[in-house]
Formats: structure tokens, sequence, C-alpha cells
């Protein structure tokens, strides 16, 4: 819910959540970090079913999928390793591509939008590891080890034959 404004919260939710729970997750909206983790607890009593949660993935997968494709255009013609490790990289960092105060810097972003653009695919699992360092030292471990696989992920691509 961090990534998400409380209106986009209120279109995804809707029909899957009642008016209350939506409210209630609504107090996520922009929380990262420890703000996040301390929101947690107050959320607990809301129940995700299973089909709850292949609704609302089917709903993310193609707002992200489509905000992939306008941030990297021609990513859909990768094979599905490199496609879905630039899906998962919008859907952890957002579509932005400039440097925001809050943010940190959207410099490898550009970089893999600049590589796609001229064919030099080579370079994005270089970009993915260079963003590593963006969360060095942050406590934030889990931020390194996703782009480290995002980065394997689009080489497998790269060198698979199918």
């Amino acid at each position: 819910m961090g990534q998400q404004s409380t209106a986009q919260i209120t279109i995804d939710l809707n029909g899957i959540f009642s008016s209350a729970q939506i409210a209630q997750l609504q107090g996520a909206a922009g929380k990262h970090g420890d703000q996040a983790r301390h929101i947690q607890p107050s959320l607990a009593n809301i129940a995700v079913t299973m089909d709850m949660t292949l609704h609302l993935a089917m709903i993310m997968k193609r707002r992200y999928a489509q905000q992939t494709v306008n941030v990297f255009p021609g990513a859909s013609n990768f094979h599905p390793h490199c496609s879905g490790a630039l899906l998962a990289l919008v859907i952890n960092r957002g579509q932005s591509m400039e440097d925001k105060p809050h943010q940190k810097s959207r410099a490898q972003m550009r970089a893999i939008r600049n590589d796609i653009a001229s064919g030099n695919l080579a370079d994005i699992p270089i970009q993915f590891r260079v963003m590593k360092a963006l969360w060095s030292g942050s406590g934030q471990g889990g931020l390194i080890t996703r782009r480290e696989n995002e980065a394997t992920l689009f080489e497998k691509g790269m060198n698979c034959n199918y």
C-alpha cells in the first residue's frame, strides 16, 4: 500500500473489501519503512482469502504491466524472464523516472530505459546491480536481494533459446 495513493487503493480494492476495510487500508497509503512496519499491526484484523488475493493480483498485474510498457517501451518484446524482471522493478519502485527529494535516485532506471532504446540489453543487469547501492547499509537487505534476483532473471532471459 505504500506505493499507492488513497484514490488508487479505493479503485483497486472496491468490490474486494468492504468500505470500512478500504478506509482502514487507506491509512497505509504512502507509508514506507518504519512507518509501514508500525501501521501493519492495525491492519491485522482484515482477513484476505485466496480468491480476494487472486482477484487483486490480476488487477495489479494489468496496471503494472501497462506501466512497465509505458516506462520501458519494447519490454513486452523480450523473453518473459526479462519482461518479468522489469515488471518487478516497476512494481517495487514505481514508474517515475525523475529524481525527487523523498525517493532514491532514478538514474539506473533511466539508464535501463536508455539501454532498451539503444538495444544495449547486456547493460541492464549491471544497472540492477548498481541500484543495490541505494539500499546498502539501510537495513533493507531484502531490496538488495530483490535487485540481484532481477538482474539474474534478466540474464537468464537474455541467454534463453526458446
